[in-house]
């Protein structure tokens, strides 16, 4: 039975990818609208981590955020289909590469690269151009779905990624693969668990970071970009770009969390509707310091 409804799932995804990506967008951006006036808690995290990580904003500039954020969120549910199983050089018509040479000046130094990838626009994207232009490897936490964890891991795979999973197995293997000069890529703005990370700034508050990244770039001396798959306007594709990343070559991991912080929040920044706010990033402080998210747990227990 299982068997027959991931099939059903994945047979329905993949037709879907066939729909014009204009189109899904559209759908997405009504969708995710409603998702937010219907799902109230999930819009408070969204209102809280706008609230904090934009004071100078006034409450409409903030408000006129929140609501781009969701139109922006519901478009990257609905395009997931044609970002998960579009034909390569079909995903390619919609993306252009705004600064390749950054990466293969990179990449030439054979040292390794990682690449520092936050939960921003649509970075599934990037599964079109890296592997298809360089040995690519990416750290991945498998999903709590089987159905899910597969059409994840066969989206990324048939096109020549290769999977590492967050366990010690897949540590050895990233540090192997990096140590023959690959690139890795690496989705570094997740939560960890304390041991794991260090309380580097986000937007001006206190963000637990994990200190893989810096694992990863230490004992090869690797070279290290940020990448963003920017949506534009209209349905018109999305936008590939390699940012600096200051910082990481530092023996200190707070210094490297603090300096891949830094280089999230500058691109964020850019267009802050694009980037995962209903994601509870502040949700583990340092002792004593209150959450962020907590006058509204306490109403809605």
């Amino acid at each position: 039975m299982k068997k027959l409804k991931s099939s059903i799932i994945i047979g329905l995804m993949s037709a879907a990818s066939l729909i014009p990506l204009s189109w899904l967008q559209a759908i997405g951006s009504v969708c995710g609208r409603l998702y937010f006036v219907i799902h109230r808690k999930r819009r408070f995290v969204a209102e809280c981590n706008i609230k904090h990580c934009f004071p100078e904003m006034s409450e409409d500039e903030q408000a006129q955020l929140l609501w781009k954020n969701a139109e922006e969120t519901g478009k990257w549910v609905c395009e997931t289909p044609f970002a998960w199983f579009s034909k390569p050089e079909r995903a390619m018509k919609k993306t252009t590469i705004k600064n390749p040479e950054k990466l293969q000046e990179a990449f030439d130094k054979k040292k390794g690269v990682v690449i520092i990838m936050p939960h921003y626009g649509n970075w599934e994207m990037m599964n079109y151009y890296l592997p298809q232009n360089y040995p690519s490897g990416c750290m991945y936490k498998a999903a709590k779905s089987e159905t899910l964890e597969k059409v994840i891991t066969d989206s990324r795979e048939r096109v020549g990624t290769k999977m590492f999973n967050v366990d010690m197995t897949g540590v050895r293997q990233a540090l192997k693969h990096i140590k023959q000069g690959n690139l890795l890529v690496v989705l570094s703005d997740h939560i960890p668990e304390r041991k794991a990370g260090v309380y580097a700034p986000f937007f001006g508050l206190p963000a637990l970071t994990g200190k893989m990244t810096h694992t990863f770039v230490r004992p090869n001396k690797a070279e290290v970009l940020l990448v963003t798959a920017t949506r534009k306007a209209k349905g018109a594709g999305f936008e590939i770009e390699f940012h600096d990343v200051e910082g990481m070559d530092s023996k200190d991991s707070l210094a490297a969390a603090t300096g891949l912080n830094k280089a999230i929040e500058k691109v964020v920044r850019k267009a802050p509707e694009q980037y995962q706010w209903l994601y509870k990033r502040f949700r583990r402080q340092p002792k004593g310091v209150p959450s962020i998210y907590k006058t509204y747990e306490k109403l809605n227990p």
